[in-house]
């Protein structure tokens, strides 16, 4: 990487010291950044590079068509394209060589399971969770997500460790219509996860060592900052924002953070290198400190970098503040959009895979914004510092909405509200206060002390007020219905409209050409969603068994009839009712439909925030196996699930199977209890096991032979029960069923090894194609006519197999 960027460096200087101007050079460079994007947009390099000549073919005529210059120097014009196709081959060419690199470090999926011995120095602090300790180990392969069932090394012990480690592929949940853990995987060049009761400690070399210091560093601070926040209500919020480690923030508070679209602030980003870099900067002019301004904010900005970890959210807000320093000092040419264009070279030259953060384009869409919103409507006029601010943020917001949008990121009319308080009271009181409060701990530790508990009260505050904002219902907070978030999409959408609109009228002509160049990036995001490989469009008449890991989740949609089985799992921070199934049905069903829901018992990797969900969605009825066990809205039209249930709305027919009126069943818990439906979606049948194994699932056989009606269990389409235990999936489930399909929840690598082998193996013997969705990703069951005279096939997409992005796992 070192090379290429020296590479880059040097061929930019000598583009200017020789034959080129400015006028060449800056499309020059602009064509790198182009080539280094193309490669995320574009399945194949080639594909990419083909796009781009076209583009250097239009540009190379509308010059010589428009440009006098051009028209007598046919050679310039030749040079210029020449140029820039070499240097949109280079970003290609850089960019496809750092994805293939990666791609070929990973764990590959044949070693998962494996041991092997590993080495190398803890990189990032411990995170205590439920089974452990996680922590980033940098060995010589990459990095390793690393898990110990022990005690949690301790910095003073050293930082260098080794041991026989189990190895596990990079993989997750893959779900095109949400946002992946796979993408921020490889975006953080983690080769694999790895698992060990216990490493041993060995003598670091040298450059281990080096490399180590600043993990070391601030381990121990943060340490230091535990004992003194100790009992304070947002310590874990101001660990986040002095030493960049959000670990500590607890659910409630990520919760309120996300809801009302100020959780960027949690994020090391601009805003907090800029506070810190310009307050240097500040500091020094009023001391009349001028020759050495740049040098000493610059290493000041290094410092607090190093300080919150070198993630790529601090590197890129360092990158970006250099370069506007580099302005200001009138070392750049050419202005601020030169000093712009600068920034986005060096960020791809130093990570070409940066595209695939959020963060990434949030940064610099949002600096685009900013420079065009200065420079269309703020210079020159004399608004105040509030109104100023108060227009900013509002166009900001509106501007922002397409990156949030497109990284399915909640977004509500009450974060505009949120951010026009949270940005000061962050940026004004918070930060520095904090900041100021670790530096004089030391000496003045009473002050220090006094700093922590005011910054404290003043969070307290904060948090007050965007729930207060989320609870009267100016958000999607947990009382909001359907209506209000359509109308936070309908009044985003206009008011987006309108401010593109305004923008274009209001600005000067040479200035439209970037806003067209923002307008086709959006397009080329919209176009490409997600960067996957599945169309966006869905079939009104589908059945979806989502990847929520190691859980179950399914939705049966017909017009305007949805019906959810299940929620999956919801843990610590993460909830697949809120991530992957409300992303779900934001994506193919809207907020509108007539909504109904199905628990199938209890237990977590089944019910995860079913209240939350069933408040959200206010479901006509919730029918659940174990009513005991699963809390619901007092308001919630509740039915236990009971065999002979129907429900037909329309071409989808719900049907409950089981569980019958049985004392026996009655005192059962669990997975006994399971509520077994089977959906008919225009003919087409799908049985739902749920977790319904052993001795029930031979009750279950049994009811129905004494009854005579077997044939009533003949499904298409079987979800497989306890998500392919090997006491479920017997064979006189199987012989009755007579599934095409069989299809098993489970998560990648699962320490239950779901599914079993012996299950798996009986739904092969009897001719059906298997899938499980730790391998498929999620799965969409499509009804597509076949015919005029109405003549229909069920077609089945394979999230995972169908997607060609290449940051997969395979």
């Amino acid at each position: 990487m070192g090379c290429y960027l020296i590479l880059i460096c040097c061929f930019a200087q000598g583009l200017r010291e020789s034959y080129l101007t400015e006028e060449i050079m800056y499309p020059s460079l602009f064509a790198f950044c182009t080539g280094v994007l193309l490669v995320h947009f574009s399945p194949s390099p080639f594909a990419a590079l083909a796009i781009f000549v076209a583009i250097c073919f239009f540009v190379c005529v509308y010059c010589g068509l428009f440009s006098a210059r051009f028209r007598r120097r046919l050679q310039g014009a030749l040079k210029q394209l020449l140029t820039v196709f070499l240097l949109a081959l280079f970003g290609v060419s850089y960019a496809s060589w750092e994805v293939a690199s990666h791609q070929n470090m990973r764990v590959a999926e044949s070693e998962s399971g494996e041991h092997k011995f590993v080495s190398g120095y803890l990189c990032s602090i411990p995170v205590n969770h439920d089974f452990g300790v996680r922590v980033t180990l940098c060995t010589d392969r990459g990095r390793y997500l690393l898990s110990l069932s022990g005690d949690a090394p301790r910095p003073e012990s050293g930082m260098c460790w080794q041991g026989t480690v189990k190895l596990k592929a990079p993989r997750s949940s893959f779900n095109p219509w949400s946002g992946s853990y796979e993408r921020y995987l490889f975006a953080e060049r983690i080769v694999g996860f790895a698992y060990a009761k216990s490493l041993e400690r060995f003598d670091c070399s040298l450059s281990q060592h080096m490399l180590s210091l600043v993990t070391e560093q601030r381990w121990k601070l943060k340490r230091y900052l535990d004992s003194q926040l100790s009992g304070l209500d947002q310590s874990g919020v101001v660990i986040a924002l002095v030493l960049g480690h959000r670990a500590e923030i607890s659910a409630h508070q990520s919760e309120v953070l996300k809801l009302s679209g100020t959780q960027h602030l949690m994020a090391i980003s601009g805003l907090h290198v800029g506070i810190v870099c310009w307050l240097v900067y500040f500091m020094l002019q009023k001391a009349g400190i001028r020759y050495f301004v740049f040098p000493a904010v610059a290493l000041v900005g290094l410092a607090y970098i190093a300080m919150v970890g070198f993630s790529p959210s601090a590197q890129r807000a360092y990158v970006m503040m250099l370069c506007a320093m580099a302005l200001l000092s009138g070392k750049v040419p050419g202005g601020a959009w030169s000093a712009y264009l600068l920034a986005l070279v060096l960020v791809l030259g130093i990570d070409p895979l940066a595209p695939l953060n959020p963060g990434f384009w949030f940064s610099f869409v949002a600096v685009f914004w900013l420079i065009l919103i200065y420079r269309m409507l703020l210079k020159g006029r004399s608004y105040g510092l509030l109104k100023s601010m108060i227009i900013l943020q509002c166009l900001l917001t509106l501007g922002l909405m397409p990156i949030q949008t497109h990284f399915a990121m909640h977004s509500s009319v009450f974060s505009l509200p949120a951010n026009l308080v949270a940005i000061p009271w962050v940026s004004v009181v918070v930060l520095p206060l904090s900041l100021l409060s670790v530096l004089v701990s030391a000496l003045l530790p009473v002050m220090a002390s006094i700093g922590f508990d005011v910054v404290d009260t003043v969070l307290n505050f904060l948090f007050a007020f965007l729930a207060i904002g989320l609870e009267f219902g100016l958000g999607v907070g947990a009382a909001a219905n359907s209506a209000r978030e359509q109308l936070d999409q309908i009044l985003y959408g206009v008011s987006y409209s309108a401010l593109l609109l305004f923008l274009l009228i209001m600005g000067r002509l040479r200035l439209l050409w970037l806003a067209a160049g923002l307008l086709l990036l959006i397009f080329l995001l919209v176009l490409n969603t997600r960067f996957g490989g599945i169309s966006s469009v869905s079939s009104v008449e589908q059945f979806a068994v989502l990847d929520v890991g190691q859980g179950l989740s399914l939705v049966a949609q017909q017009d305007e009839q949805l019906w959810i089985y299940d929620t999956g799992p919801s843990y610590a921070k993460y909830s697949s009712a809120k991530t992957v199934l409300l992303s779900y049905l934001r994506e193919y069903a809207g907020l509108v439909r007539k909504t109904y829901l199905v628990v199938s018992h209890g237990d977590a990797d089944h019910a995860g925030d079913a209240k939350w969900l069933a408040t959200k969605l206010q479901p006509r009825v919730a029918l659940l196996g174990e009513p005991e066990r699963t809390e619901m809205p007092k308001e919630q039209r509740v039915r236990p699930c009971m065999l002979g249930q129907r429900l037909n709305t329309g071409a989808l027919l719900m049907s409950v199977l089981w569980p019958a009126a049985n004392p026996t069943l009655e005192q059962a818990r669990g997975n006994a209890r399971s509520c077994v439906v089977r959906f008919t979606l225009f003919g087409y049948r799908f049985l739902v096991m749920g977790d319904l194994e052993g001795e029930y699932e031979r009750a279950f056989i049994r009811h129905y032979a004494q009854l005579g009606k077997l044939d009533e269990l003949r499904s298409e389409v079987l979800i497989a029960g306890h998500h392919g235990a090997k006491a479920a999936t017997r064979i006189s489930l199987l012989k009755h069923v007579k599934p095409s399909y069989v299809i098993f929840s489970s998560g990648y690598g699962n320490r239950f090894q779901h599914p079993s082998a012996e299950a798996v193996g009986r739904a092969k013997r009897f001719g059906a194609e298997v899938h499980n969705t730790a391998d498929t990703g999620a799965l969409i069951f499509k009804v597509k006519q076949v015919s005029v005279g109405g003549d229909t096939r069920l077609e089945l997409e394979r999230s995972r197999n169908q997607s060609d992005v290449y940051w997969l796992a395979r």
